[in-house]
Order: structure tokens, then C-alpha cells, then sequence
């Protein structure tokens, strides 16, 4: 029969395996072995850890404990920036071939500003206005741009980038900008010139089709 000392030695070093195991399993290290913490990537919490020691030292069967490691729950998301896209680069338009090859994923999203058509066969978005050199972002003074926020892996960023920047003739057509987009920061393409004989599009390129 154990006494309470073994039996304390015993518990503790289950509990340890358990945080040395959900270490190991989990490649990215969301748990610091050392310190017995669980971090944010992991989604798994101190308070997980705590239930499970507390299961392990009233004898709970290992069957019926806190599961803390699930390999889909619990698996890191891949590292991405965002990029909006508004005109002929969303999905189903003419210049969309482009961009695909590097998208993760996209959803619809609304960036404020004015939407032009240029008569050219693509639009001209304004997220902010320059007056003697300086820009000033529009914001709630403008329309909801209706568009896509792009996913773009962060290994293919420097190549989506580059691309989008000949594809939009960047520093003489468009300039590319960080902008507040409804899902989050995003980079976008800015229409640099003038305006004059434009048609305004305040619901957007597919509503104006």
C-alpha cells in the first residue's frame, strides 16, 4: 500500500506527463512545459490545466477526463495578411486569375471611401483625399465600398504583392495603402489621380454592371 508521499510523487508525475505529452504533440509549442502554462495560440487555458490536474488528484478515470488537446480545435492558423480588392481583381472578374494562385481564402468586407468608374473597364477607389501634399483618410465622410478581403499566406505575400503592384501599375495609377476594412487592417490599391469625368459609384462595381 502507498503512502500519501508516494502517492502525492505519483499523482504529480502524472500530471507532469500530461503537460510534457500536450507539449510535445502540440509541434508549434503552445505550452510551456517549464512553466506549466497554456499560451493563446493553443486555445488552451490555465483553467484546462487546472481541471485536469484537479480530475487526476481525485481519481477520475483517464477515460472520463478534460480532453485538453484536439488536433483540430487546437491547430495553429497558418500566418496571412489581408488584402481588399474592390473591381476587377474580386472573384468571377476578368483579373481575378491573377490574384488566386495566392489566396488562402476571402470573404465579402466594406472599406469607407468613393468608388469611381473610370470608363475604362475597371473602377478607381478613394480611401482618403490629398490637398497641398497631404492625405486625409475619409472615413465616415465617404460610401461602404462594397469588395472582398483576400487571405493571403505570409510565405506568398512578398509575390501577391509584387504582382498586384505591376498588375495596378502602382506609383503612377494606383498607390498601395493600409486601410481599415470591416473584417480588420487590410493593404488595398488607391486611385492617385484625378477624378474630373468620372462616374461616382456609391453601391459599388458589381451594382454599377
Amino acid at each position: 500500500m502507498r503512502g500519501p508521499i508516494t502517492a502525492a510523487v505519483a499523482v504529480a508525475d502524472e500530471v507532469r506527463a500530461d503537460i510534457l505529452e500536450l507539449g510535445y504533440r502540440t509541434s508549434r509549442g503552445p505550452v510551456s512545459v517549464k512553466a506549466g502554462i497554456a499560451s493563446s495560440e493553443s486555445g488552451i487555458t490555465a483553467e484546462d490545466l487546472l481541471i485536469r490536474a484537479d480530475q487526476v488528484l481525485s481519481g477520475t478515470p483517464a477515460r472520463n477526463r478534460v480532453t485538453l488537446y484536439d488536433p483540430v480545435v487546437h491547430r495553429p492558423k497558418p500566418a496571412t495578411i489581408s488584402v481588399f480588392v474592390y473591381g476587377t481583381l474580386m472573384p468571377g472578374e476578368p483579373r481575378w486569375p491573377v490574384l488566386e494562385p495566392f489566396v488562402e481564402s476571402w470573404r465579402p468586407a466594406i472599406a469607407r471611401g468613393f468608388l469611381w468608374d473610370t470608363g475604362r473597364g475597371y473602377p478607381a477607389a478613394q480611401f482618403s483625399l490629398e490637398r497641398s501634399g497631404v492625405w486625409t483618410t475619409i472615413g465616415s465622410r465617404g460610401d461602404e465600398i462594397p469588395g472582398v478581403a483576400v487571405s493571403v499566406l505570409v510565405e506568398r505575400s512578398v509575390a501577391a504583392i509584387r504582382r498586384l503592384d505591376e498588375v495596378e501599375n502602382e506609383g503612377a495609377l494606383y498607390r498601395r495603402v493600409r486601410i481599415d476594412a470591416s473584417q480588420g487592417p487590410a493593404h488595398s490599391y488607391e486611385w492617385i489621380g484625378a477624378t474630373v469625368g468620372f462616374t461616382r459609384l456609391p453601391n459599388g462595381w458589381h451594382a454599377s454592371r
